[in-house]
């Protein structure tokens, strides 16, 4: 199920900043000494880890945002990981469609919006924005800020397409950095974010985001270089489970991560295939069975596999030479089918 939407810088409202004096509460740690007592468990040798069962579901993302991917080229030279070769775009045309075919296969309600000329990376639909639905009820999506000019602009054309389904468009401060479920990352059924921060976003960006979010949990690692989001070496899997490559975190950021996610694993061969998208697999919000990944990288397949997930290769080769992979293709936003208008 897919609903396409027509040229849309016309349709876009204005947009509102995070207040000033908000009356929601942010809720963002970089250690887990700054974690509430109540949402935490003592182990031996007095080690404090999350009690993942004290932080509240939410409605899952059964929605796939995705960008129309005719424009896509690689020419922007923005990021570290990739290559400068040139993009074969019908093949990539072909792998697109394998990627929503396999959102639609598991049930997900696709949405697509028209990519643009003047943006090449805008079919990396994860960065411009990050949804969800508040406890009172309502729809709501927070606008990235790019941190480069190749790409500002995008989160507007992003935002017509989730404000024509209902979503209510709300951003941060300007010379805040933010780039959406790049580095902001749902844990599946959870109020709960794994949010990456030193490259593309300000550590900052998560005080206004968690109170965007409606007082949302954001726990704040920090990425080191080459890798620009926390999306190419982290994948939530379940809310108790996920695979990265710990060497792309700070000591610090590799403690926080042991300690609010229980079965933490890395796969062999994982300085390589970080490189290769490995950990931009994605297995969808609250399936906890299915994971689509790019078959170049043969040890995350295998340790997944040994975990009892289901497999589903996605040639990306294509994306890749851009530096993304999966997850950078899509982002998951919390619709219905009637949102939809079906």
């Amino acid at each position: 199920m897919s609903a396409s939407l027509p040229s849309l810088p016309s349709m876009i409202r204005p947009v509102r900043s995070v207040p000033a004096a908000p009356s929601v509460q942010a809720r963002v740690y970089t250690r887990m000494n700054q974690v509430p007592d109540a949402h935490c468990r003592v182990l031996p040798g007095n080690r404090r880890v999350l009690d993942l069962d004290t932080v509240p579901d939410r409605t899952l993302h059964e929605g796939v945002l995705m960008v129309e991917p005719d424009y896509y080229a690689n020419s922007t030279g923005i990021n570290e990981v990739g290559t400068s070769d040139p993009v074969d775009l019908d093949l990539f045309l072909r792998q697109h469609e394998a990627v929503q075919a396999f959102y639609r296969e598991l049930g997900r309600h696709l949405l697509t919006v028209p990519g643009a000329p003047q943006f090449p990376d805008m079919v990396f639909s994860a960065n411009q924005s990050i949804s969800g639905q508040l406890p009172v009820g309502s729809f709501v999506s927070g606008l990235s800020n790019m941190r480069y000019s190749a790409r500002q602009g995008e989160e507007l054309l992003i935002g017509a397409g989730l404000q024509s389904v209902g979503f209510q468009l709300e951003r941060i401060p300007d010379g805040i950095f933010m780039e959406g479920m790049g580095d902001a990352l749902w844990v599946p059924g959870k109020r709960m974010i794994v949010g990456g921060y030193g490259h593309r976003t300000d550590l900052e960006a998560y005080e206004h985001l968690s109170r965007l979010l409606g007082g949302v949990m954001i726990f704040a690692v920090e990425t080191l270089h080459p890798f620009y989001h926390n999306d190419l070496v982290l994948s939530l899997l379940r809310p108790d489970e996920a695979m990265y490559y710990p060497e792309a975190y700070t000591a610090a950021s590799q403690a926080l991560l042991s300690a609010i996610i229980p079965k933490l694993f890395r796969p062999d061969n994982a300085e390589l295939e970080a490189l290769t998208g490995a950990f931009n697999c994605h297995c969808p919000d609250g399936d906890g069975v299915h994971v689509g990944i790019d078959p170049a990288n043969v040890a995350a397949m295998r340790a997944l596999e040994s975990r009892g997930y289901t497999v589903v290769g996605l040639n990306l080769s294509e994306a890749m030479k851009a530096g993304g992979n999966l997850y950078c293709l899509k982002n998951e936003i919390p619709v219905t089918a009637a949102m939809l208008g079906r």
